[in-house]
């Protein structure tokens, strides 16, 4: 059975982008220990709602009653243009009953062991919105991916288009608690890539 990405009818935003945020993967599939996300982002162990809204001059939104209710987070990515998506729409060759850890893992280069892998069209979400559209950002840092893999190779085909029209894009610090920096200098980061 293959594995959907969690926010399947998401991946698109349907109002106008000023920033586009793009990460790799959530997978529908419900991870035992518990640690799932009601929305982009939004597991226990991911510091994005603090490190983004942070970033643009707004209060912390990383909190346990927002993860209960992502329509916070929604509407504020609706009010600031934001826009969230992530590489991988489908793991088509996933099975549930032999590719667990490779999914719930949450490690981009298990997730390059499979051959089926359906993309996100975010080529044509950047088309749609090139007269709105002021940033775009990948949330892990690109040095970190396999070199010829499926993220790396799509990423700089964001990147390329980006640069073909005249749209800055970079490269974040994953807000991922599992990459082990400080939340600050993460926020200080951040601020210094997204506001330059």
């Amino acid at each position: 059975m293959p594995c959907n990405h969690r926010f399947l009818n998401d991946l698109y935003p349907q109002y106008k982008l000023r920033y586009l945020f793009v990460g790799t993967f959530n997978p529908e599939w419900n991870n035992p220990n518990g640690n799932n996300a009601n929305w982009f982002y939004g597991r226990r162990t991911n510091s994005f709602w603090r490190i983004l809204p942070e970033t643009f001059g707004h209060n912390n939104m990383n909190t346990a009653q927002n993860r209960q209710n992502p329509e916070i987070w929604k509407n504020y990515c609706i009010k600031n243009g934001i826009g969230l998506t992530d590489i991988i729409e489908k793991i088509i060759d996933a099975n549930i009953d032999d590719n667990q850890n490779e999914i719930y893992s949450f490690l981009d280069n298990q997730l390059e062991e499979f051959q089926q892998i359906q993309l996100t069209d975010i080529l044509k979400l950047i088309k749609e919105n090139k007269d709105s559209l002021k940033r775009v950002y990948f949330t892990r840092y690109c040095h970190t991916l396999s070199r010829d893999g499926v993220l790396l190779n799509r990423w700089n085909q964001i990147r390329d288009l980006c640069d073909e029209l005249n749209i800055h894009n970079s490269c974040l610090v994953t807000p991922s608690n599992g990459y082990r920096m400080p939340v600050n200098e993460k926020i200080e980061l951040w601020l210094n890539t997204i506001n330059h």
